[in-house]
């Protein structure tokens, strides 16, 4: 494991007067230097609040330098980032920010009054955690974006902590209460690096940052990986309707050629950016775009590199696990791969009895990765519960290829179990996103009487379709791509799908709306 402290204390020195973050939310640029001093002046600010190492800290802020400078401030400090997931329901905000042992929640002005999703001061029998306020510059704050004279940055680096929890990220949660999962400060530095060495990510890239920033995806992906390659940011606004129309501006502006981007935000750019400034950038410099979070579908993939002349280069990995492959490996990319994993990353594909399956056949893919979650956290005792295994079972199928590239195709909850065989959904929806007539689809499983379930394609048509006329030609495309045994018994239309923040289609909940429609 690296020596963060003594690396810390050489990338802020040696690259102090270099930009790291250039703002293209509020404007304005800082450099390595200004980010140490800064980050190391609010953790002296939290310190006179009496807070302490160790403590956690929730933070309730927009995407922007502010919230970007106080994950430092945590590093540097030696606090735990909670980072407040806006994706996450009210009610389950709420129980998060009250179970998780927070010591303060930072907030900013003109948030939503994060009080309100604290539980009332007589349910709690205390006055909870502090709320402060943060600012760049305006008086009424409790912490500002501001050095002091005798702020102590050399000191701090010196106490940098590979050991230290620094992150409680919480994942969705769709059929339970949300996971917090707790990381280590060595864990994560060490994965954002790893990743770096293998994909050729330096200080000559410059990153692009829309993705949320309370999000692994937006915390390691981009910010971490940027510091430990020692490169600069722009911090662009997080992706959205509105943002998504002037994508390419502050990319144009500022040189960005390094964006990590979910496939939703992929589909969209692509389908809504009608000008030139996207397309020649990305055909006059060397852009890097690499794709988290979800599943990337052959379609999305295809129409982006298509109207861009860009490779998108596909990713796999977990909260619980953090980056594990990419699919740019010696053999260059794969269709339908994730790629090659880090080189300190071990996989397993296991059957049924948890025997190892060669190399073609599909399992459950298991990983041993050195970066794990050291737990997730109980919301009883407050601390991580320590994996029981260091294998960890990812809660997907796939098969590793003789070259080393890793293929998922599918979920293990997601597998449709019909007349006695194993069908994955991704493989019908790779083939239903091909027919010109259809948008977006999710196949699922429901309760069949006689074949224990039934393939369900669920289907966004493109427009001007409708299922009526469509339904026969679509029936007809997936038997001659997939056969009989993986053909949909039906074929449902939606307006849209229920999504997460990022996008990614709810599976449980569209089965839960078929099931509903379904004769009894």
């Amino acid at each position: 494991m690296t020596n963060w402290s003594k690396r810390f204390t050489r990338i802020f020195g040696e690259n102090a007067e270099r930009t790291f973050f250039i703002d293209a939310i509020d404007g304005g640029q800082t450099s390595y230097g200004e980010l140490a001093r800064n980050a190391a002046a609010l953790a002296q600010q939290l310190e006179s609040r009496r807070l302490r190492a160790g403590d956690r800290i929730g933070i309730h802020l927009p995407n922007g330098s502010l919230f970007a400078t106080f994950y430092f401030a945590c590093l540097l400090g030696g606090f735990t980032a909670v980072p407040v997931n806006n994706a996450l329901s009210l009610k389950d905000r709420a129980f998060v920010l009250g179970r998780s042992r927070l010591s303060a929640i930072v907030t900013g002005f003109g948030m939503k009054d994060v009080g309100d999703l604290l539980p009332s001061r007589e349910q709690e029998g205390s006055d909870g955690p502090p709320v402060l306020t943060i600012s760049k510059g305006d008086p009424r704050a409790d912490l500002v974006l501001s050095a002091a004279a005798d702020t102590d940055v050399d000191g701090r680096l010196a106490e940098i902590d590979n050991d230290r929890l620094l992150s409680i990220h919480f994942t969705s949660g769709t059929t339970s209460l949300p996971k917090g999962v707790a990381h280590r400060a060595g864990g994560l530095l060490d994965n954002a690096s790893s990743f770096n060495r293998a994909f050729g990510l330096g200080r000559d890239n410059r990153f692009v940052h829309v993705m949320p920033m309370p999000y692994m995806a937006g915390f390691l992906n981009t910010l971490l990986g940027a510091f430990t390659a020692e490169a600069s940011i722009i911090l662009a606004p997080q992706f959205g309707p509105q943002s998504a129309l002037r994508f390419w501006d502050p990319v144009a502006a500022h040189g960005g050629d390094t964006i990590w981007m979910s496939p939703t935000m992929l589909a969209t750019l692509t389908r809504v950016d009608r000008g030139r400034v996207g397309v020649d950038i990305c055909q006059t410099r060397r852009m890097r775009i690499f794709s988290a979070t979800a599943p990337l579908a052959r379609k999305i993939q295809q129409e982006f590199e298509e109207k861009y002349g860009v490779n998108v280069v596909e990713s796999y990995g977990l909260s619980e696990l953090l980056l594990i492959t990419a699919n740019d490996g010696p053999a260059g990319s794969k269709m339908f791969s994730v790629g090659t994993k880090l080189p300190e990353v071990r996989i397993e594909i296991r059957g049924d009895e948890g025997q190892l399956l060669a190399a073609g056949t599909d399992g459950a893919i298991f990983v041993n990765t050195p970066y794990a979650t050291v737990g997730y956290i109980d919301f009883e005792t407050g601390f991580p519960i320590s994996p029981s295994d260091q294998w960890f079972d990812t809660g997907d199928v796939g098969h590793v290829d003789t070259d080393g590239y890793l293929f998922v195709t599918g979920r293990v909850k997601d597998l449709i179990i019909r007349g006695g065989f194993n069908i994955s959904p991704r493989q019908i929806e790779e083939v239903l996103l091909q027919h010109p007539a259809i948008d977006d689809v999710a196949v699922v499983g429901v309760p069949h009487e006689f074949y224990g379930e039934q393939i369900v394609a669920v289907v966004i048509p493109a427009a001007g379709s409708h299922i009526e006329d469509i339904q026969a030609g679509l029936r007809e495309h997936c038997l001659l791509a997939l056969g009989k045994s993986a053909l949909p018994d039906l074929f449902i239309a939606l307006d849209a799908f229920p999504v997460t923040n990022l996008g990614k289609i709810q599976k449980n909940r569209v089965r839960e709306m078929i099931v509903e429609r379904m004769p009894a």
